[in-house]
């Protein structure tokens, strides 16, 4: 149900408050998430698999968002919606995924071929689309993201196979859902594949919104590592149930534990720790100021953040958010610094910061 009028004045807590409003209430639940689009507008995934989108001044302006995408048009048949969304870094590209099916002449006498998820990419005005790649619904994935230089999708599953019906048939008669991999990323000029050294990666690992870093290996993530060279930078050989980075705040840097102690750990191992009580971040605005919470969520933060003190600089509270973004909220700061965009619950809300 679409609760796009629906506006919430905050008056919890003290000081002058903010306003949350509910841009659109049926975001997927399976697949949340959304991105910015170049011109401002928000893009999602709806419950029914459908594109959406809509500018935050304006919620009643959600409309179903047209694309030149055509399973058909590749040999694929029985469309499902889309899953997954990413949005390359300058914009230029969006990275879709769909569980597709073989069509029946394809099938085999022997057994039922089931369908991969397509990874498809197209123009962020939804022009362009072509099959990129061909992937499973497995284990933490599939999981796929943009370089920095928005030259490469990399991520993981990813199958050897070329992304057409005809090629994956004959993988799946080679080996099934064995991907067999030939390298995790993809250019996104012609399909080409590189990075042969997977090991590092898996499909459950964390991506630095900064930098080509991500923290990666297993469950939990253990290594950190360049996904451009495939280079390990750091292993961490303690046995921490958080994993080597909880919490990406820098591009070289996120937050972790150690021996139970919150710590900034840095790429190159070196570790800064918190004297004070834990934070955690939900996101960093683009002039540098981050979302953040104290008091295990009962308090929640916009300002400056020194990381070699873990002091806060200039925060002030954003009431009416105390417990509504947790450590694992993922916000998106709006262009113009006034406010923040975030999921919760299969709806897609807009925090306005207050005014003074």
């Amino acid at each position: 149900m679409e609760a796009a009028s629906l506006i919430l004045t905050v008056l919890a807590g003290s000081g002058t408050p903010g306003t949350l409003t509910v841009l659109f209430d049926g975001v997927s639940t399976t697949h949340p998430g959304f991105v910015l689009l170049p011109d401002g507008d928000v893009l999602f995934v709806d419950g029914e698999g459908l594109l959406r989108r809509l500018d935050p001044a304006d919620p009643a302006s959600a409309v179903a968002m047209e694309t030149d995408w055509d399973p058909a048009r590749w040999g694929w048949e029985s469309c499902t919606g889309f899953g997954l969304l990413r949005i390359s870094p300058d914009g230029r590209w969006l990275c879709l995924g769909e569980q597709v099916a073989v069509p029946e002449s394809l099938q085999t006498a022997d057994g039922y071929v089931p369908g991969p998820v397509v990874l498809v990419l197209m123009g962020s005005d939804g022009t362009g689309a072509r099959p990129l790649a061909l992937s499973f619904d497995v284990g933490g994935g599939p999981r796929f993201d943009f370089t920095r230089d928005s030259r490469f999708v990399y991520g993981m599953p990813l199958l050897e196979c070329g992304p057409t019906p005809e090629a994956f048939v004959t993988h799946w008669a080679l080996g099934g859902e064995d991907p067999a991999y030939a390298g995790y990323l993809v250019d996104v000029r012609d399909g080409t594949r590189s990075g042969e050294d997977r090991g590092f990666l898996g499909d459950g690992y964390h991506p630095n919104p900064w930098s080509d870093l991500v923290a990666a290996g297993c469950y939990p993530p253990d290594v950190i590592a360049d996904v451009t060279t495939g280079e390990v930078l750091l292993r961490d050989s303690s046995e921490s149930p958080w994993g080597i980075v909880e919490t990406w705040v820098l591009p070289d840097a996120g937050l972790a534990w150690l021996d139970g102690v919150q710590v900034l750990r840095h790429a190159d191992g070196r570790t800064v720790a918190n004297p004070g009580e834990p934070l955690f971040v939900c996101g960093r605005l683009q002039d540098g100021r981050y979302v953040f919470g104290t008091d295990g969520g009962a308090t929640i933060l916009l300002g400056d953040v020194d990381w070699e003190t873990f002091g806060t600089l200039g925060a002030v509270p954003l009431h009416g958010l105390e417990g509504t973004l947790d450590p694992w909220s993922e916000i998106v700061g709006l262009p113009d610094g006034s406010g923040i965009l975030f999921e919760q619950g299969g709806a897609l809300l807009l925090y306005a910061f207050p005014v003074d």
